[in-house]
């Protein structure tokens, strides 16, 4: 199968980071979460973690430059293409959009799909108001979905909150990415497949697995 190039638009909540995680492990395919990037980078001090510090705990998109800078760094890892990637949290603007299409054709680098994560205000607040981070292993859990368990959490790291997840930040976070990230809906029309996020975490990915598995076609 040939290396796939692909984007998970949708905003927090939508399941598209569990996905691309699950993907990741069963496809063996690279997945690019700009947020645990940026995360990463402001938890190491690093440059780039420091300019985006405000940004993040705002819950504002941070500035095109900044990721623009951090998404050329990652691309350019042989590894994308001899396995592929999911750029999970980007593009969230047209602005970002239109930067990275630059980026893919100075690298010589196609787009596959574009997968976009329907979901509800409603929907968005009670998942995201359930979710726990573990501050060891970095793996999600939800308190009523996804409890953490000896199995699963065998680290038994201390689980919190993310300060992006209070409700009022959730809201704020889905009015941005109403305004700003919807308009990619139109701008990736023709690679573009809709997903009912609410749907079995399950169903979601066989869905999704079956797209990848067609390109090969």
């Amino acid at each position: 199968m040939s290396a796939p190039i692909m984007i998970f638009l949708g905003t927090a909540g939508s399941g598209k980071g569990t996905q691309a995680q699950k993907l990741s492990e069963n496809l063996d395919i690279i997945h690019l979460s700009t947020g645990d990037l940026l995360r990463e980078a402001r938890d190491n001090k690093t440059e780039l973690g420091k300019a985006a510090e405000s940004y993040i705990a705002a819950g504002d998109l941070v500035p095109d430059a900044l990721i623009l800078d951090l998404i050329k760094e990652s691309l350019t890892d042989p590894k994308i293409r001899e396995k592929g990637c999911i750029l999970d949290g980007f593009p969230r603007t047209i602005a970002q959009a239109e930067g990275l299409s630059s980026l893919l054709e100075a690298l010589s680098i196609s787009l596959d799909k574009v997968f976009l994560f329907d979901i509800s205000l409603e929907e968005t607040i009670e998942r995201l108001g359930g979710r726990r981070i573990c501050a060891t292993c970095h793996r999600i859990f939800h308190i009523k979905h996804n409890p953490a368990t000896a199995e699963s959490h065998p680290c038994d790291g201390n689980l919190k909150i993310r300060v992006d997840d209070t409700e009022e930040k959730i809201r704020y976070r889905y009015t941005v990415y109403q305004e700003q990230t919807a308009p990619l809906i139109d701008y990736y029309r023709s690679k573009l497949v809709t997903l009912d996020a609410s749907e079995a975490p399950d169903k979601v990915y066989e869905t999704i697995k079956g797209q990848i598995m067609a390109l090969e076609e």
